[in-house]
């Protein structure tokens, strides 16, 4: 009797959490197939507006309360810490970017509204902390919940709320122009707030004269779109105007060109891109004016301090206007860099380049071509003192850049052919090492010469190397490389190049002893000698082997 009521006392008190497991199932199950959809009517909503947000809930269980919980999200990020990506400092998004819809039980599916309330524009302030929200492309984030599960989630699609141009949008610089020449502009605008495609812009722009307040030309961009915060125009894109371009009443003046960008789901000017004054110029042109610089006397100069001119460049000028006055530019410029501003890539300086490294001239043509010339003096070694400054340039590859303009306004541009200033060869050149070897074995060498100036294939060099014993100035052996050549600052050399002494190698005549190998660079086109490069000491060994060990 005992033992059976034990039993049964074991048994209901087993039964007792069963029951209340199948109790608490009862409240909390699941279909499984549970699903959120959230719709927002718009893709753009101006500030201080409410949002109403629609949430349809499917598949529910009738016996299972559920609970909606929303949050307002950045769609640039996929975030909706909303602080943690507008400030460093971080904190609690404000209440109104969150929320929560009890949806109770009862029902398969259900339809649920919810209304956001603008928290207003954006504040950081160091003593009442963080407020508002910025200008951006947000979306809402809604989970459904049973008793703190997430169930289903899903989000809206991506809208913008406000948004303004920001202040850095720009038109590039516009430079004089001659009269009825169409006016190119290119410029970029810049918003405070990620547009991901959602909205369209118009820019419109227009040409205007002096202070005048109308334009005297117009010229729209439409339906402009950007996924970033920023875009690019440009006044020769396929959906401008068709067949117009920005074009100058006046024959000269002062002119500027002004550009409104337009937010078209709302019509809104969203700011004005205003760009540099420029002149437009009264001159004749042909149009067709063109620059031939003919082939410089040689690839190679040596430096000179003489204050006479090292050599002197011809330049032909053809299809000009007969009459009209033009003017032309000439500078020297680095052609590994394509830059004519010399001491900008010598020095971490601003410094005006030497005056004998550009000039200018003018002339007045009485047919329709015209040939002119200008001399070129070296302004001597690069110096870079504290005291005064920087003065002369480097050895290095150099061409010059020629412009042909009228009244400021280039017509064309050219360049000579590139030559070599100067040069020298750097001690860091090396042969690399050369181990002992055994008597009457060939000896393979290799290494690297370096150069103070960039050859871009315009000079050959020979490289002739001797094997020297001992404490000897007379070689033992010969061995030439001939017409090496390199685009770089350097070149490698090998014994075993097919442009060496054919059949000959660097061969030891004594049977041991220690030796070394000198190798000198020489320029062909002047045949100086540019440095000789010198080889660690290396023993030859006295030893009888087969070379089939």
């Amino acid at each position: 009797m005992i033992g059976l009521m034990i039993t049964l006392l074991m048994v209901t008190a087993s039964a007792v959490p069963l029951f209340a497991g199948a109790t608490e199932q009862t409240h909390a199950r699941s279909t499984g197939n549970e699903a959120v959809s959230v719709d927002v009517s718009e893709v753009f909503y101006e500030r201080g507006n409410s949002i109403s947000v629609t949430v349809m809930s499917t598949n529910l269980d009738p016996a299972t309360e559920y609970v909606l919980e929303w949050e307002l999200c950045l769609a640039p990020y996929n975030s909706c810490n909303l602080y943690g990506e507008m400030a460093a400092s971080g904190g609690s998004d404000p209440t109104e970017t969150e929320g929560s819809i009890d949806l109770g039980s009862g029902n398969m599916f259900t339809t649920s509204i919810f209304t956001f309330t603008d928290p207003g524009l954006f504040v950081e302030d160091e003593t009442n902390g963080l407020s508002g929200i910025r200008n951006q492309s947000y979306h809402f984030r809604v989970s459904l919940n049973t008793q703190g599960v997430e169930l289903a989630v899903n989000q809206s699609t991506d809208f913008v709320l406000g948004g303004e141009m920001r202040s850095q949008s720009y038109l590039d610089n516009i430079g004089n122009l001659l009269k009825n020449t169409p006016i190119e502009f290119t410029g970029r605008f810049y918003l405070d707030y990620e547009n991901r495609n959602l909205l369209d812009y118009d820019l419109d722009c227009g040409l205007y004269e002096g202070t005048s307040t109308t334009p005297v030309d117009t010229y729209s961009i439409e339906n402009m779109n950007t996924y970033q915060s920023y875009g690019y125009f440009y006044s020769t894109v396929p959906n401008g105007s068709v067949g117009e371009e920005l074009l100058p009443l006046a024959s000269s003046g002062v002119h500027h060109v002004e550009c409104s960008l337009t937010r078209n789901i709302d019509g809104t000017v969203l700011g004005t891109i205003v760009s540099n004054d420029f002149n437009v110029i009264d001159a004749d042109v042909t149009g067709l004016e063109e620059i031939h610089v003919d082939d410089l006397a040689s690839v190679f100069y040596e430096r000179s301090t003489a204050a006479t001119s090292l050599f002197t460049v011809s330049v032909e000028f053809t299809d000009l206007y007969i009459g009209e006055t033009y003017t032309a530019d000439w500078e020297l410029c680095f052609s590994p860099y394509n830059s004519c501003d010399l001491y900008g890539e010598m020095a971490a300086s601003s410094n005006t380049d030497p005056t004998e490294t550009e000039g200018q001239f003018s002339f007045t043509p009485t047919t329709d071509s015209s040939t002119q010339t200008f001399d070129f003096t070296d302004p001597g070694l690069f110096v870079e003192d504290e005291t005064n400054g920087l003065s002369g340039i480097r050895n290095q590859s150099y061409h010059f850049r020629i412009t042909l303009s009228v009244q400021g306004v280039e017509l064309d541009l050219n360049q000579s052919t590139d030559f070599v200033l100067g040069g020298e060869m750097r001690s860091q050149s090396y042969l690399d090492n050369i181990g002992n070897l055994l008597k009457n074995t060939p000896i393979e060498f290799s290494g690297r010469f370096y150069l103070d100036y960039d050859n871009r294939n315009l000079l050959d060099y020979d490289l002739d190397c001797g094997l020297y014993e001992g404490t000897s100035t007379t070689p033992v052996d010969t061995y030439s490389i001939e017409n090496m050549n390199t685009y770089q600052s350097y070149g490698y050399f090998y014994s075993t190049v097919l442009n060496g002494s054919v059949g000959e190698e660097l061969l030891p005549l004594a049977s041991s002893g220690v030796h070394h190998v000198e190798c000198s660079l020489t320029r062909n086109i002047d045949g100086t000698v540019m440095g000789t490069i010198v080889s660690n000491d290396f023993n030859v060994i006295d030893a009888d082997v087969t070379g089939l060990e």
